[in-house]
């Protein structure tokens, strides 16, 4: 196994590893390709990598799909902390004035649907902790299809550990609004009670974690860091976990512990622990223990709520009728629904046309 000697080295071989990856993925190939190591910085405590991206579009979707698989990348091969910022180097997307169909085709994949607020990358932050300040509870658009895991989730942020919810379970499909409740929990608590040691983190990285402390016999460490210096966590995807027998024995033990100390557990999931393939029985008693709220597609009332609502924040002029039809075509997803706002409004910037619904049926590329 090659092992990098320098700063290019490290990033040639995160860059070829993701890439072989994921060699089937295109939205991945097309988004993450074209990212360059820019410097890697000496800070106070730890090393800035600086990437660079072509476009703001391309930041959002590596923050939002593929921030946390980088840092796994990294963290197998460089075992000192580091910090990562994404810098936009200027470059523009081609699109034909009289081809609207162009920008529909370069972001119509489900993957690239959604382009959130962008997480503040460049904070230094504890290995783990990315919690986005954006996604709060205030800017979670209530709904009869989330109402149930919203309370329940603002409950616990006010009284972590002592509702007997725990874990709480945030169950749906993709896109549906489950990330957004971990990181609202983390920063309601984090806002009342600062000194709170949260850890936020995707279960895949908790995964690669536990397969690379197990590798270089650093099991205290990676014990330590999760059992003892953590006093919330939030895990998403938690699915994944079903893929590692290993992983399974550590997550379960780190249950327990949490569990014992009265420390607060929320995970998310894609499918309710009994659905979850590969897992094993006592985890997923254990999940089962605590609450499970689930999320579902919310109706057009809400989805024409959501838009308003990322409308204002972003500042667009969007006519009730571009609402109703934009709720109308996005029933997959929040993911879709806000990606196809996004098409519309980079579309309407970029060729300098008011938004209306002529203009938004060309652009979406869909017929009644």
């Amino acid at each position: 196994m090659h092992n990098p000697s320098s700063n290019d080295d490290i990033w040639k071989t995160v860059k070829s590893n993701l890439i072989t990856k994921n060699s089937e993925n295109k939205p991945l190939q097309t988004w993450f390709n074209p990212t360059d190591l820019l410097s890697i910085d000496q800070t106070a405590h730890s090393k800035r990598f600086k990437l660079g991206v072509p476009t703001e579009l391309h930041k959002y979707w590596i923050s939002e799909n593929l921030f946390d698989r980088i840092c796994s990348e990294i963290s197998s091969i460089y075992k000192q902390p580091f910090e990562i910022e994404l810098v936009v180097t200027g470059k523009t997307i081609p699109v034909p004035p009289e081809s609207p169909g162009a920008l529909h085709q370069a972001l119509s994949t489900q993957e690239t649907a959604l382009m959130p607020p962008m997480p503040t990358l460049t904070e230094p932050k504890k290995p783990g902790d990315f919690l986005n300040s954006e996604y709060t509870f205030s800017s979670f658009v209530v709904g009869r299809n989330n109402e149930f895991a919203h309370a329940t989730s603002f409950r616990i942020a006010q009284r972590p550990g002592s509702e007997g919810y725990n874990p709480l379970f945030i169950c749906g499909p993709t896109g549906m609004g489950k990330t957004h409740l971990l990181h609202a929990v983390g920063n309601h608590i984090r806002a009342n009670v600062p000194q709170t040691r949260i850890m936020y983190i995707s279960a895949e990285r908790f995964l690669n974690e536990c397969i690379s402390s197990i590798r270089r016999g650093e099991m205290d460490k990676f014990k330590m860091r999760y059992r003892e210096k953590c006093d919330l966590l939030l895990m998403d995807d938690i699915q994944v976990l079903g893929r590692g027998e290993a992983v399974q024995e550590e997550f379960f033990h780190t249950l327990n512990d949490f569990f014992e100390k009265g420390r607060q557990v929320v995970v998310a999931s894609d499918r309710v622990p009994k659905d979850i393939k590969g897992l094993e029985d006592r985890i997923r008693t254990r999940l089962e223990w605590g609450l499970i709220a689930d999320i579902q597609m919310p109706d057009i009332e809400t989805r024409m709520a959501i838009l308003r609502y990322k409308a204002e924040k972003k500042q667009i002029l969007l006519p009730d009728e571009v609402i109703s039809y934009i709720a109308k075509i996005s029933k997959r997803s929040i993911r879709e629904l806000e990606g196809n706002l996004n098409k519309v409004k980079m579309f309407s910037e970029l060729q300098g046309l008011p938004i209306n619904l002529d203009l938004t049926k060309k652009v979406l590329a869909v017929h009644d």
